[in-house]
This record gives structure tokens, sequence and C-alpha cells, in this order.
């Protein structure tokens, strides 16, 4: 919400910035893509919520995997604007990787 609100001051003011950047990056690549897919309709029928809902398990399950097969992954790149929504980011990080942040 704090980003929605500095970036409708920066419209206001007529002049894009650090704000309206960091929204743009995070709306146009995929994480904003995948936010807006979890959280865009309210009023999506139980199979669509079940389905959304073993994506995101399936992308915890794979990260964490990751996470057990290659050393020194930089989880704190996940974020960043353009990699994860961070709403997402304590869900799908592995339990370590909040420990090195």
């Amino acid at each position: 919400m704090d980003l929605c609100a500095r970036v409708e001051a920066e419209l206001e003011a007529g002049e894009l910035g650090d704000a309206a950047l960091a929204w743009l990056m995070g709306r146009a690549f995929v994480s904003g893509l995948v936010l807006m897919a979890q959280v865009g309709d309210r009023h999506w029928s139980p199979t669509d919520r079940a389905s959304d809902t073993l994506i995101l398990l399936m992308m915890r399950r794979s990260l964490r995997d990751l996470d057990g097969k290659v050393q020194d992954c930089q989880w704190e790149l996940l974020g960043s604007p353009a990699v994860m929504p961070t709403p997402l980011i304590p869900f799908l990080q592995p339990r370590h990787a909040s420990e090195i942040q």
C-alpha cells in the first residue's frame, strides 16, 4: 500500500521516480503476473483456488529442492521487485534463508 501511495504522489507531481519504477517492474515482469493471478479475482471457484494453491506449493517445493542441491544460492534476490512479489517471499523462500537476511 505504501508503494501505491508513493506512486500516486509521483504521478500527482508529474515526476516519475523510484516508486513508479518499482511498481512497473513488479507489475510487468513475471513476479507481478504471479501476484495478480493469485489475488486478482475474489470470485474464484474452489477449483481455481485449489489450482493456484497447488502452483504456489509446487513453486515452494522446487525452491527448497534447489536450495538443497545448489550451494550459495542468493535467496536475498527474491526481494528484488522484478523477481518475486514481496508478500510471497516468506512463503516461498527456504526456511533458513530468512535467517540469512
